[in-house]
């Protein structure tokens, strides 16, 4: 391990490092800003370039421009107590635009063979803020090398904060895919397990019109498999600007886009906003431009909770379901968003994306602003069952569901209406019917 100054140009480290501990490290204020220079300029705080059995414990990497920790290619690394945060945007050399003005708390990349079996437990990746694009945590392919097809795999994220990571966008620096600011930030990287994680607040603000939106998520999930979030909080993102914004501009807790098997279980999504756009607490699925679309994900919604996520009406909602297959929504509960769930579709030839054969079933949706459930989509197979919907809407609250399949069980509900009971083979009858009170 080289050493350079643990308070000027922080701590660089040569390929292929076996055993490397590195504990109680204060490396701070590293990095040249906001202007062209060497690699090293927009490493900050560490850079492991690559190796096996490293451990990061009880260390500050504070205020470096670029990002705080960066490592790449790294097998069995353990990073514990540790601080990624306040990190400012800084130039990076031979990056493409627009990850060449970006901050991250702490990256995690696979350029040739990535990064693998990598715990993180008790950190905090706050407060890093830049002009185009800002993470909390990124963990994805390479951005320096473009031909890279390496994936990450088998992370264990647990006890960590992604509070206050922000984008003040005031020029168009951002090339096709826009600015955003997010808490976590996973691409290109399989088998991974979030546990009692915390977003908050993470958000963007831009005073003119990027290419294709600004975006502000707490966990973006991008392109990945077998991911389970469990016990996880998203709260207070927000995404606004005074240009007009496009298609693309969205604020969400939790969003999950061209993914197999993400299962998300009692997590919390509330006041995620975006006042002229987009905004959600649970969005499933949602297409990026350009995109190949997964045709097989198997997402599950169970036992979370979405309230208070509001947008533009008829673009936002507790849960998403858009273009989503196999996918469930169990046993969750939303409460005063513009739509309770919303089941719709973007057509992304090729292919185009269709929703097919997802089930959303016993859920609670109570006085969502617009309606209750929304299905807008061609074919109508999802199927709905043994949902209650309470209140929602405006006054009389006639909007409870609109667009289900036809021939779906709907029943109206009042004090005195017999309780809804199935029949004799408990499977077929009344006990399958969506509830309805106003």
């Amino acid at each position: 391990m080289g050493l350079f100054d643990a308070y000027r140009l922080g701590i660089l480290t040569g390929a292929n490092n076996s055993l490397l501990k590195i504990s109680q490290i204060k490396s701070t204020n590293n990095g040249v800003r906001q202007q062209p220079g060497l690699f090293a300029s927009g490493i900050g705080g560490l850079f492991v370039a690559s190796g096996h059995d490293i451990i990061v414990e009880d260390s500050w990497f504070v205020g470096n421009a670029g990002s705080g920790l960066l490592m790449r290619d790294v097998i069995k690394a353990d990073i514990e107590n540790t601080h990624c945060d306040d990190t400012v945007s800084a130039v990076l050399a031979g990056a493409p635009p627009p990850f060449s003005q970006t901050s991250a708390g702490a990256v995690f990349l696979a350029d040739v063979t990535g990064c693998h079996d990598v715990t993180i437990r008790n950190c905090t990746f706050n407060r890093n803020a830049s002009e185009v694009i800002t993470r909390g945590i990124t963990i994805r392919r390479s951005f320096f090398n473009p031909g890279s097809t390496a994936k990450n795999s088998n992370f264990v994220i647990e006890n960590c904060e992604f509070l206050d990571n922000t984008v003040n966008l005031t020029q168009d620096f951002a090339v096709n895919i826009g600015s955003s600011a997010h808490g976590c930030d996973l691409s290109n990287t399989n088998n991974v397990v979030f546990k009692n994680c915390t977003a908050f607040n993470n958000s963007t603000q831009s005073t003119t019109a990027a290419p294709q939106g600004i975006r502000s998520f707490g966990y973006d999930i991008f392109l990945c498999n077998d991911i389970t979030v469990e016990d996880c909080v998203a709260s207070g993102q927000i995404q606004s600007s005074v240009g007009t914004p496009t298609r693309y501009a969205m604020a969400a807790g939790f969003k999950t886009s061209q993914c197999n098997r993400t299962i998300f279980r009692r997590c919390i999504a509330s006041n995620n906003q975006n006042p002229v756009g987009e905004a959600y607490g649970f969005a499933m699925n949602d297409p990026v431009p350009g995109g190949i679309v997964i045709q097989d994900n198997h997402d599950v919604f169970e036992n979370c909770i979405a309230e208070a996520n509001i947008g533009a009406p008829g673009k936002a909602a507790g849960f998403s379901l858009r273009n989503a297959l196999n996918s469930k929504v169990i046993n969750c509960f939303a409460q005063g968003n513009t739509i309770g769930l919303l089941t719709d579709e973007q057509k992304l030839p090729p292919p185009d994306a269709l929703n097919d054969n997802n089930v959303v079933a016993n859920n609670l949706f109570v006085a969502n602003i617009q309606f209750g459930i929304l299905d807008t989509t061609s074919n109508k197979t999802t199927a709905y069952y043994k949902n209650e919907a309470k209140k929602n809407g405006p006054t009389p609250f006639t909007t409870n569901y609109s667009g289900l399949p036809l021939n779906t069980p709907v029943r109206d509900w009042n004090i005195g209406a017999v309780p809804n009971t199935a029949d004799n083979n408990g499977v077929t009858g009344e006990g399958l019917d969506n509830i309805s009170m106003s």
